[in-house]
């Protein structure tokens, strides 16, 4: 019975984890893991070679466009990790029922546990957390299947004292190092609460932990090997030691370790959406019950402290309630949570056969089977209810936008980026579907990245200006002006665009354009095309996706802020009515900040 409850949950998360598929590129770092897995290259720091090899693996499926290949895999992987949450949660809630004195025992008790177990994994792998993250290409569904699937192990071990369990989930624990290491740093550091109860051999226990997850971190070998051949997507060129250790040691982003601001307690709410105030309690219930009873108090510590541990991981990154991606840090953390809601759910059914005096034993059985059953159907009721938060089936946004960059760029171009979704759409557009290969690319916010520089001059070694005008730090204004004069360069506006390049800017459809003084009468054209082009490619995009409406913005306000900066007054009342359609009745503090100090 356990073992067709996971086939069965196995089977309705992936159906609802593809409905809701992104069928091509997406947001966010969707079209940077497409682009690396398909041209195995190494994605933002740490590098993430699991989730590239595995990627890698699904696009070899001839199934639709490479984003949705690889998103396929992260819908697997999302499946997969429901099946196991369901056997997890099953095995707790029958250790719980035997620790209090109400073995059901036959196919009854099976029945009931693998309800209560279905019951975590639907509830937590249909809500937006974790299904989210499993219908476009990511790293935190193949987290999820490692972090569950280490736990189950440790539920194994717990239970039967088996140290072969133990070492295969420091296996899989090792290979969340090579996936996404800070949540699985995370959930490793209180595994030797486990070891409680155990009184021989605890040193050897631990060093054969090691030895085993260390064999995960043989995958990092990755990152050199493949960053030798200068793939298009190559952050930090990890080719040396001190590259290696700049990739994995993630320096890019160490900045993000912040003090505790306002907002960051939403990690709290977070963790009850994505638990219903009812798990909330079964697991406040399930951990008690744990922690007290003496067999499974080391487990129950681990999932104590681990929840702590991953759910403050998140606050200290801060917590964006608006950023998918702070949802995916949650997940494992709702996971074990919900799980110890199944020791909580067993807790309540053997409170009920014991209160229940005036019923036989076989009745208790079929009313506490009847509980988990609602269990069952209340958690998929609740985690179902996500399906249109997280539907993107219909989804080609950034191949409209990113491809109209492309598409009005003239040829043998350069176009400079300077967001960094924009880099990620492009690198997808370019290296994956081949669109445009006569644009040249840059972004100089990764020029301070080790290799960035040498990767451009290995892949286009027959632009003979192209080393001049790549600075230490950015682009050099002198040599970027020379080579203006040979061909068309188009320029993404960014509040860090270099002042002196200001007066250089004319509009260019959806970019600007680097110009050395065309006039006042090619201006007022350009503008009246700008604003055409704009709008018409507005027009194409859904809005009612919030990173789509979060792009748009930005770009925006950004315009506004060009056009303050160059005092063009109509071209500011474009981009303000443009933004005042996008915003509706809602307002932008920084909006009228702009409007106060620059509106004519």
């Amino acid at each position: 019975m356990i073992g067709r409850a996971a086939q069965v949950s196995f089977l309705l998360t992936f159906v609802y984890y593809v409905a809701a598929l992104c069928p091509g590129a997406y947001w966010l770092d969707s079209s940077e893991f497409a682009a690396a897995s398909y041209l195995l290259g190494v994605a933002h720091p740490p590098g993430h070679p699991l989730a590239l090899i595995v990627g890698k693996a699904f696009t070899l499926l001839p199934l639709g466009p490479i984003a949705f290949r690889v998103g396929l895999g992260q819908a697997a992987c999302g499946a997969l990790a429901a099946a196991l949450m369901t056997l997890c949660g099953a095995r707790i809630a029958s250790r719980m029922l035997d620790a209090l004195g109400q073995p059901l025992g036959g196919p009854r008790g099976e029945a009931l546990a693998a309800f209560i177990g279905l019951a975590a994994a639907l509830c937590t792998s249909l809500g937006y957390a974790a299904a989210f993250q499993s219908m476009r290409p990511e790293v935190y569904a193949l987290h999820r299947v490692l972090a569950v699937g280490s736990f189950l192990c440790l539920t194994y071990f717990d239970e039967s004292r088996d140290r072969r369990y133990l070492l295969l989930a420091a296996l899989l624990l090792g290979l969340g190092l090579a996936n996404h290491h800070f949540l699985a740093i995370l959930s490793t550091l209180p595994v030797p609460l486990v070891l409680l109860g155990e009184r021989h051999g605890k040193a050897r226990i631990i060093a054969g932990c090691f030895a085993a997850g260390a064999v995960g971190l043989l995958l990092y070998f990755y990152l050199p090997l493949r960053a030798a051949h200068h793939p298009l997507v190559n952050w930090g060129s990890p080719t040396t030691l001190s590259r290696i250790f700049w990739t994995v040691s993630a320096k890019a982003f160490q900045k993000s370790v912040k003090e505790p601001q306002p907002g960051d307690e939403d990690v709290v709410g977070a963790m009850i959406e994505g638990l219903h105030p009812v798990g909330a309690v079964l697991m406040a219930i399930g951990l008690y019950l744990l922690i007290r009873q003496r067999p499974t108090r080391g487990l129950g510590c681990y999932c104590l402290a681990a929840v702590g541990l991953v759910a403050g991981g998140r606050a200290v990154l801060g917590f964006d309630v608006a950023n998918p991606d702070a949802y995916g840090y949650l997940v494992p953390a709702i996971d074990l949570a919900a799980l110890c809601g199944c020791a909580g759910a067993a807790g309540l059914c053997a409170l009920m056969m014991t209160m229940l005096l005036m019923l036989r034993a076989e009745q208790k059985g079929r009313l506490a089977l009847s509980l988990a059953c609602v269990l069952a159907l209340l958690g998929a009721a609740h985690g179902g209810k996500s399906f249109a938060r997280i539907d993107r089936s219909g989804f080609f946004d950034l191949d409209t936008l990113a491809g109209s960059w492309l598409a009005e760029a003239p040829p043998g171009s350069w176009l400079v980026s300077s967001y960094f979704q924009t880099v990620f759409a492009l690198w997808y557009l370019q290296g994956v579907e081949g669109q445009r290969p006569d644009v040249l690319h840059l972004h100089p916010h990764f020029l301070p990245n080790p290799g960035y520089r040498e990767d451009l001059l290995a892949r286009h070694p027959d632009v003979a200006d192209l080393g001049a005008v790549l600075g230490p730090r950015g682009l050099s204004m002198g040599p970027l002006l020379q080579a203006r004069s040979r061909r068309p360069i188009l320029v993404e506006y960014d509040l860090d665009t270099q002042e002196a390049l200001l007066p250089y800017l004319y509009p260019h459809g959806l970019q600007e354009s680097l110009e050395i003084g065309p006039g006042q009468a090619l201006m007022g054209t350009r503008d009246a095309e700008a604003k055409r082009r704009r709008d018409e490619v507005a027009g194409r995009l859904d809005a009612r996706d919030a990173e789509t409406a979060k792009n748009l913005l930005w770009r925006g306000y950004l315009g506004m802020t060009l056009s303050c900066q160059q005092r063009d007054p109509g071209r500011f009342q474009a981009e303000y009515a443009r933004i005042r359609r996008l915003l509706g009745q809602s307002k932008s503090p920084e909006i009228e900040n702009l409007i106060r100090r620059c509106a004519p």
